[in-house]
C-alpha cells in the first residue's frame, strides 16, 4: 500500500476542496510534499511549566477495537508530543446493544457511567460518535466537568445537546467527498461515470450517506450517483457488489460495521476483506482506512488517529493555555490521507502517476482484526 498524508481545509462533505492548474498526478506529488514538512515529530516535548496531570474519561459509542483504539491512540501520541501531561480512562456505551433495550435500562446504563465518570474526577470528560453523544450528553451537561466531543457526523443544526457558550466544543467527523471522486477520476483517467455507494444500516452509516446523497446533489460533479445499498446482511452485501459490478463503472464503500452473517452474528471482517479483495471488479473507494484492507482500491480518509490528534490540540488549548472550551471553536478536520492500495490497482489494471509513486510512503498491510 501507497499512504501519503495531505493537509486539506473547509467543511463538510466537500471539505477537501484544492484547486490547482498543474497535472493531476502532480497535484498529488505537491500535497505530499507539503505534508511531509508540516507534519509534526513524535519526540516527546517537555512538559509545560505549572500543567497538572489531565485526567481525561473517554466515553466511545461501540466496543473497543480498531476505531476507538485509533482515536485513544492519536490523543494519548499528541498530547505526548506537546509535552501535556494526561492519565486516560476509557469507557463504552455499547450503542449496537443498548438501542435495542427499553428506555429505562438504557437510562440506567447512562446513570452507571456517569457514576464512573464522577468518581474518576475528571479534568475533561470526551464522548465518542454519534450514539455515545446522543445518550450522554443531555446528562452530563448538568455537571461542571468540561465536555469534549469527537466523530460527530450529524450537522450543527441537528444536534439538541450541541450549545454555544457552555464549556463544550470538539471535532466534527467530515469525509472529502469532492477530493475523493477526483482522485477517482484521476486513477481511471476519466473512465469512471458512475458510482454505487455500499454502507451498513446504523445511525451513523445512516447520517453519512444522507450527506453523501445531499452532495451528489447540490455539486456538479464528472461521476454520477447510481444507487446506494444499505444493509447488515452478509448476504445483500454479496449480492449488492456484484449488482454493483454489473451496473456501475466505480464503488463507494462508507461504513463496514455491524454486518452480519445468515446466524445475525458478526461478519469476520477478514472474512469480508478476502470475499471483498476477490470480488469487487470495479474501481473503489471508501472513506475510511480499514476498507484498504477490505479490498478497496483507494482511500482519502480522515482516520480515527487524526481525529485523536486534532482533539489533543483542543486539551492543550485548555490546559496549557488555560483557554475556556466555550471560547475555542468546534472543529473540521484539516488534515487526511490519501491511501492506495497497489495490490488492487494492478489487479484492475490502473497504473499509478509516477509522482505519486515518487513521494508516496510505502508501507506494508496490517493484519486485519476482527473488531470495529
Amino acid at each position: 500500500m501507497l499512504c501519503v498524508k495531505t493537509l486539506t481545509g473547509g467543511r463538510g462533505p466537500n471539505a477537501a476542496r484544492r484547486t490547482s492548474c498543474r497535472a493531476a498526478a502532480l497535484w498529488f506529488a505537491a500535497a505530499a510534499v507539503t505534508a511531509a514538512i508540516w507534519l509534526p515529530s513524535r519526540a516527546q516535548a517537555p512538559q509545560p511549566a505549572g500543567i497538572k496531570r489531565q485526567r481525561i474519561f473517554v466515553i466511545f459509542s461501540y466496543p473497543l477495537g480498531q476505531w476507538s483504539e485509533g482515536i485513544a491512540s492519536g490523543l494519548s501520541r499528541q498530547l505526548g508530543v506537546m509535552g501535556v501531561p494526561f492519565e486516560l480512562k476509557q469507557y463504552v456505551y455499547d450503542s449496537p446493544f443498548f438501542t435495542q433495550k427499553p428506555e429505562n435500562e438504557r437510562m440506567a446504563e447512562v446513570e452507571r457511567i456517569v457514576q464512573k465518570a464522577q468518581n474518576y474526577h475528571p479534568d475533561f470528560i470526551v464522548v465518542s460518535d454519534d450514539e455515545a453523544a446522543d445518550a450522554m450528553m443531555p446528562r452530563l451537561k448538568g455537571f461542571k466537568i468540561p465536555l469534549l466531543f469527537v466523530g460527530i457526523n450529524k450537522d450543527e443544526q441537528d444536534i439538541a445537546w450541541l450549545e454555544r457558550g457552555r464549556e463544550l466544543t470538539g471535532v466534527f467527523e467530515r469525509y472529502p467527498a469532492e477530493a475523493s471522486l477526483k482522485l477517482l477520476s484521476n486513477l481511471t483517467e476519466g473512465k469512471a461515470r458512475t458510482i454505487s455507494l455500499i454502507t451498513s444500516v446504523n445511525p451513523t452509516s445512516e447520517i453519512i450517506a444522507r450527506q453523501f446523497r445531499e452532495f451528489f446533489q447540490t455539486h456538479k460533479t464528472k461521476i454520477a450517483l447510481h444507487k446506494v445499498y444499505m444493509s447488515n446482511k452478509w448476504d445483500d452485501w454479496k449480492r449488492d457488489i456484484k449488482t454493483a459490478n454489473a451496473e456501475s463503472d466505480s464503488l463507494w464503500m462508507l461504513v463496514p460495521w455491524n454486518v452480519e452473517d445468515s446466524r445475525g452474528e458478526r461478519m469476520d471482517l477478514r472474512v469480508m476483506g478476502k470475499w471483498l479483495s476477490e470480488s469487487i471488479k470495479i474501481p473503489s473507494i471508501s472513506i475510511v482506512d480499514v476498507n484498504l484492507h477490505l479490498g478497496v482500491m483507494a482511500s482519502i480518509s480522515m482516520t480515527p488517529q487524526i481525529m485523536g490528534e486534532e482533539l489533543a490540540d483542543v486539551i492543550r488549548l485548555a490546559a496549557v493555555e488555560h483557554k475556556s472550551l466555550s471560547a475555542i471553536p468546534y472543529r473540521y478536520p484539516s488534515k487526511y490521507e490519501i491511501i492506495i492500495n497497489k495490490k488492487q490497482a494492478d489487479r484492475l489494471g490502473i497504473s499509478i502517476p509516477i509522482e505519486l509513486l515518487e513521494y508516496a510512503q510505502v508501507i506494508k498491510d496490517e493484519d486485519l482484526r476482527n473488531e470495529q
